[in-house]
């Protein structure tokens, strides 16, 4: 998997600064090289929110098998901390802000 490149110059983008954006509201991302605003796409915010949709999935399906909550918890963070961390991988950016719908 590869990280994102600045829509400008063309410099992947810092983990660090991809993972800060995955936790914030901001939907922009200055870049460290050429301080150009980056937005995420349409199809990014789809693919990201898609891709928690397992993780949900597989809760849900653990309780279903009435496996325990001493198993069901720490799945469900190891989980968590996984999504959040792939997160960074799946975003694109463009130079201009794209509405939702």
């Amino acid at each position: 998997m590869k990280l994102p490149t600045c829509c400008h110059c063309e410099k992947e983008l810092k983990y660090k600064d991809l993972l800060k954006l995955t936790f914030a509201f901001r939907q922009h991302l200055q870049c460290s090289n050429c301080h150009m605003k980056q937005y995420v796409t349409k199809t990014s915010r789809a693919k990201t929110s898609l891709l928690t949709f397992p993780f949900l999935f597989l809760f849900f399906f653990l309780q279903y098998l009435q496996i325990p909550f001493a198993v069901l918890f720490p799945s469900y963070i190891i989980a968590a901390i996984g999504v959040l961390f792939l997160m960074p991988f799946f975003y694109s950016f463009t130079n201009d802000e794209e509405p939702l719908w």
